[in-house]
């Protein structure tokens, strides 16, 4: 089997593990030892099959964090980038389903809160105050909430 066919079934393999980026299959083949002529045209060939797809995997990103442990749209942003997402197509998909904010806080402390039962109110505050900034939300957001409780 040639560089080219090895490198393409090594690819395949990641992705049925889970939905990998272009950069993650290009770097994932490098430490493999592959030429990066040979990491070009196989991360080109998988784009132009659709199995990475950049944009959709920033979408099922957002949508994951979003349905479940809710983050601010900075560290979903910032979750992205470290999966290999360029800034600009985070940016995009993060623009086009956007991110509220001070409703994903609202969440945390609305979940945080059933776990602190028992708990005096300045030592419950300073717990959601922590737990919000942990997921990324500003510590402004974070007191303008929690001045409300």
């Amino acid at each position: 089997m040639d560089a080219l066919s090895k490198a393409r079934q090594y690819a395949h393999l990641l992705l049925r593990v889970k939905p990998r980026s272009e950069r993650d299959i290009a770097e994932r083949l490098a430490a493999k030892g592959f030429d990066d002529g040979i990491i070009t045209s196989v991360v080109r060939q998988l784009a132009a099959e659709g199995a990475v797809d950049d944009r959709a995997l920033a979408r099922m990103w957002v949508e994951k964090r979003l349905l479940g442990n809710p983050r601010s749209s900075s560290l979903i942003k910032q979750e992205l980038v470290d999966q290999g997402i360029g800034e600009d197509v985070a940016d995009q998909v993060l623009k086009a389903e956007p991110v509220d904010d001070r409703a994903q806080a609202r969440r945390v402390i609305d979940e945080t809160k059933k776990r602190l039962t028992g708990m005096s109110g300045e030592k419950m505050k300073k717990r959601l105050f922590d737990a919000l900034l942990r997921r990324g939300f500003s510590e402004e957001l974070a007191e303008g909430l929690l001045s409300e409780l």
